[in-house]
């Protein structure tokens, strides 16, 4: 007979713990030099492109970075080690992260936010978390579609309009943002077991 694999069930967490990890990526400020700022270098495999926002001196939010899921105490360390603030280029690849660029990507964001032990993608989230109705969605469960994008719930106002936080193209950084249920028709509602 074959031995049963224990499989390690996934750790409890407060709706408001899964808010207050998001949070900081908003909030955080790091200091980009020269170096930090990269124009279509190439490393791992890929072009690097540092987001048009990210400046010499003082910033403020994880820069987006394809594939990516720095932790906000770390970045600081990667780019005093010279690494890319951010890599935008979602075309050649991904996966540059941390050796050439570091940041978050939509998935990363969650994956930090739901303190998982490993980053998880906009596929593979649905492996952990349940589908739930629309109108029960509250804040930490996300708006999902697989092999896309991701949005973390911060508030259901109630009115089919809901503030996420998330990692995007948007803007190439980790942001606050109000969207309507029309605008998030195409994403499955979810929570984290």
């Amino acid at each position: 007979a074959a031995a049963a694999t224990y499989v390690q069930p996934l750790a409890p967490i407060t709706r408001q713990q899964i808010i207050a990890n998001a949070v900081p990526y908003t909030t955080q400020t790091w200091t980009a030099n020269a170096a930090n700022i990269w124009t279509g270098t190439s490393c791992g495999g890929k072009t690097i492109q540092t987001p048009a926002w990210v400046q010499i001196g003082n910033n403020t939010s994880m820069p987006y970075c394809w594939g990516g899921w720095t932790a906000v105490s770390a970045i600081q360390g990667y780019l005093d080690a010279g690494r890319s603030a951010g890599d935008n280029n979602t075309v050649t690849a991904f996966g540059a992260e941390p050796a050439c660029a570091v940041g978050l990507d939509c998935s990363g964001l969650v994956s930090r936010a739901w303190a998982l032990s490993v980053k998880q993608s906009t596929t593979s989230l649905p492996t952990i978390s349940t589908s739930r109705p629309r109108s029960a969605v509250g804040p930490g469960d996300i708006l999902n579609i697989a092999g896309d994008h991701t949005r973390l719930v911060e508030t259901n106002y109630g009115n089919g309009n809901y503030r996420v936080i998330e990692s995007s193209g948007a803007d190439w950084k980790t942001s606050y943002r109000t969207y309507t249920a029309a605008q998030l028709a195409s994403y499955d509602p979810r929570y984290y077991n």
